[in-house]
């Protein structure tokens, strides 16, 4: 019995570590999903400076979006966001439609 204690006291040590990493390393997997997706879709680059998420408070906030022009354009950004901060209400999230407390575009 002390054995089976001692496993699953191991096993949820490692699931809370593993959870900690996954959540503190959120705001870099987002924002390279956000690149390898929209470099994808759009057939071009696609960089994120800076992405801020608190779940908590249901914000997140992304700076300096920049979307390349294809080969053959002279300007080099089709596309320059400097900041766009969105925040959810979290009550709505239980429900439809969610609810968009704020969108600041900066």
């Amino acid at each position: 019995m002390k054995k089976f204690l001692l496993v699953m006291l191991v096993l949820v040590l490692l699931a809370g570590v593993y959870i900690w990493r996954v959540v503190a390393n959120l705001d870099e997997t987002i924002a390279g999903f956000i690149e390898q997706a929209g470099s994808e879709a759009l057939g071009t680059s696609v960089s994120v400076e800076s992405l801020d998420l608190t779940l908590t408070e249901g914000k997140v906030t992304l700076g300096g979006l920049r979307v390349a022009n294809p080969p053959g354009w002279d300007a080099a950004s089709a596309f320059e966001l400097d900041s766009i901060t969105v925040a959810l209400d979290l009550n709505s999230l239980s429900g439809q439609p969610w609810v968009l407390k704020t969108v600041d575009i900066g």
